[in-house]
């Protein structure tokens, strides 16, 4: 089941990532972006408006400071998910982390421009 949670995670990020791509290819407003990035959300509202408030004047691609980055870095997502389960034991988590990551490749290609 956890591995389900990781995909789920891994999807509403590349949505996320999708809506502010879609911001910055002017296809929407900033507020529409920032309105959709809340509700789809797994943190708390003030702290997830903040943080998409910070990306606003970020390129979407271009190296580590990106919104890209910020947006769709699989070890935080991974983090998320895998820390709340405490009940996994190390070789479980392992198996969880590589097939996560080969999904998480997949899914950031299928980014539209």
């Amino acid at each position: 089941m956890t591995y389900q949670h990781l995909k789920a995670e891994i999807d509403r990020c590349k949505e996320t990532a999708q809506a502010f791509k879609n911001y910055k290819n002017g296809d929407c407003t900033f507020d529409d972006f920032v309105t959709f990035a809340v509700e789809n959300s797994s943190t708390k509202s003030k702290h997830a408006r903040d943080y998409f408030e910070s990306l606003r004047d970020k390129e979407f691609v271009g190296g580590s400071n990106s919104a890209l980055a910020g947006l769709m870095d699989y070890d935080a997502i991974y983090d998320s998910v895998i820390a709340s389960n405490s009940r996994m034991n190390e070789s479980e988590a392992d198996m969880i982390w590589g097939y996560g990551q080969r999904y998480f490749a997949g899914v950031k290609k299928t980014l539209v421009n």
